[in-house]
């Protein structure tokens, strides 16, 4: 009888290893359903967004526009505080700044295009598109902030600088929070007042943390429509 039960555990022992999914299976899996959760096919028939919205930062109101391409990878966002304009952009190929003094620095070396990939890639939502851009998918857990839980995938974008966390929710698998590191900087979002905009679930109200620093960001409008290609180069 000993030996009958020691068989079964160790056969129940093996199935259930062969049968735990992997931290790159699971974060596959709970990418796929954070997709459906907020717009599966509606997501795949959208190509080119543009945005606008206010934000707080330091005691000041900052106004900002953003546009971005889902399938071309090319993002470019302005900002606007005590009349100056400045903000930055990829057009696939060159990463660009423009300052408030009108100044256009354009930079094209691995190390800007690299960073350029992974800012647009958040930009533009590139985790729902892992067959326009590649990346793995790896599970990190269970994390429990202010009384909630979550579900953490790691996204590695192929040829991207650092690795985004992406923070699920358990029951909805809807995108919660945002976070990454790069050498000592740090950023953290936090995601809600959800809406749906053309089939699309888009959070209209942000909380980005730069290093500690507070902006507090609200979508007036957002809209799937046509950009110009110009729109994502550098102004000239």
């Amino acid at each position: 009888m000993k030996t009958w039960s020691s068989a079964l555990v160790a056969l129940a022992m093996a199935a259930a290893c062969a049968t735990a999914p992997t931290p790159a299976a699971r974060g596959d899996r709970l990418m796929a359903q954070m997709k459906a959760a907020m717009g599966g096919p509606a997501l795949d028939r959208q190509s080119t967004f543009h945005g606008k919205g206010t934000a707080q930062r330091g005691g000041k109101t900052v106004s900002y526009e953003l546009w971005g391409d889902m399938r071309g990878f090319r993002s470019a966002s302005l900002q606007t505080v005590d009349g100056r304009m400045f903000g930055g952009g990829f057009d696939g190929e060159t990463a660009w700044g423009l300052g408030p003094d009108g100044s256009v620095r354009a930079n094209a070396s691995p190390d800007a295009i690299a960073n350029a990939r992974s800012g647009t890639y958040l930009s533009v939502a590139g985790y729902f598109f892992p067959d326009r851009f590649p990346a793995t998918f790896t599970y990190r857990g269970r994390q429990s902030v202010d009384g909630r839980d979550y579900d953490q995938v790691e996204a590695m974008l192929a040829g991207g600088a650092w690795p985004v966390l992406l923070w699920l929710d358990p029951q909805t698998h809807v995108l919660k929070r945002l976070s990454a590191t790069q050498g000592k900087d740090r950023f953290d979002a936090t995601l809600d007042h959800y809406r749906t905009i053309d089939g699309v679930q888009v959070a209209f109200h942000s909380a980005h943390y730069d290093n500690d620093l507070l902006e507090d960001q609200t979508l007036t409008l957002y809209e799937y429509a046509p950009v110009p290609a110009d729109r994502f180069s550098p102004p000239k």
